[in-house]
């Protein structure tokens, strides 16, 4: 994982993350 000085950015790239294993549980159920 790298730190980035940009807040937003990982906040972003955090939602993108969950969504996936949102979509992924999805798919399990």
């Amino acid at each position: 994982m790298q730190k980035t000085g940009c807040t937003e950015e990982s906040a972003e790239q955090a939602l993108e993350e969950s969504e996936d294993v949102a979509s992924a549980v999805m798919e399990l159920q």
